[in-house]
């Protein structure tokens, strides 16, 4: 077990660095995938969507792994840091099951449900897929073994700490449902445009075959669909407070935002019309 917590505390240092590498090299290149990628990037692109069902669904098998407790010799999502006191393993695993049971629905979800609902995924290059599942496998194997080691501590905090803790969760929960949903419907409004825009020629107005959106959730920010998955994870770091669920909100931003700001520069340069109040990410601030 202290081979694999050194492992686990390695990776907690490379993830801490990770996220503003990411942040630099999402500012540089955040255009390597989907409309704003580079022509010469085609020949090393593989099936769009086979692709993002193989670097997501790693994810959670990754999760699944480190929470197991298999490594550590112990009962499936069970620890002992109760055990001695009395405490029953299902009172212990509450915040286990809990945080699991949104992991999957999420990345169910994401590997799963978003492909088959998006009507054309353009091809991603084969770096971009490598660095998926290699943050995915690292980003799940260490929210796992926290889950593993904490959660049952955490848990029994939460509750002992009376209307605080249950409300310091309540808000956690709410911000990963609100994030989760704000994330769904504004992809199923831009796979509406997308399955507009299919059936129509390129022209002055819709040049490319897209369209600006002008739905609830964009009359605000251009990506909507991206501040939502920021909102999730920050409510997964305020259920777990734990090291990798703060790092994996930092890395979510890292990522997300450059994207966004990439995206928002493509729209002004693509449409002459587009809103020039709306915001990139975040409402009236970036």
């Amino acid at each position: 077990m202290n081979e694999l917590h050194d492992t686990y505390r390695l990776l907690l240092v490379v993830y801490a660095v990770f996220s503003p590498l990411c942040f630099c090299i999402s500012l540089a290149g955040s255009g390597w995938y989907g409309r704003l990628a580079p022509g010469w990037s085609r020949p090393y692109a593989l099936p769009g969507r086979w692709a993002w069902f193989a670097g997501e669904i790693i994810s959670p098998i990754a999760l699944l792994y480190g929470a197991s407790g298999r490594q550590l010799d112990a009962p499936f999502l069970t620890t002992n840091t109760y055990a001695s006191s009395g405490h029953s393993a299902d009172r212990n695993a509450w915040l286990a099951s809990v945080l699991l049971a949104l992991w999957l629905i999420h990345y169910t979800n994401r590997a799963v449900i978003h492909p088959l609902r998006v009507p054309r995924m353009s091809p991603m290059p084969a770096w971009t897929l490598a660095a998926m599942m290699i943050f995915n496998v690292m980003n799940g194997w260490v929210n796992g073994y926290w889950i593993s080691l904490y959660a049952a501590s955490t848990g029994q905090a939460l509750l002992r700490a009376g209307l605080a803790g249950k409300l310091k969760f309540a808000v956690g929960l709410g911000m990963f449902v609100a994030g989760g949903l704000v994330n769904y419907y504004a992809d199923s409004h831009l796979f509406q445009l997308k399955r507009a825009s299919l059936k129509d020629r390129p022209s002055k107005e819709h040049p490319g075959r897209y369209r600006i959106p002008y739905s609830r959730l964009f009359s605000l920010v251009s990506c909507p669909h991206y501040l939502g998955e920021i909102v999730e994870w920050c409510g997964w770091a305020v259920m777990t407070s734990g090291a990798p669920g703060y790092l994996f909100a930092l890395a979510t931003m890292a990522n997300l935002v450059p994207r966004a700001l990439s995206i928002h520069a493509w729209y002004h340069r693509t449409f002459s019309d587009y809103p020039s109040r709306r915001r990139a990410i975040f409402p009236w601030l970036l």
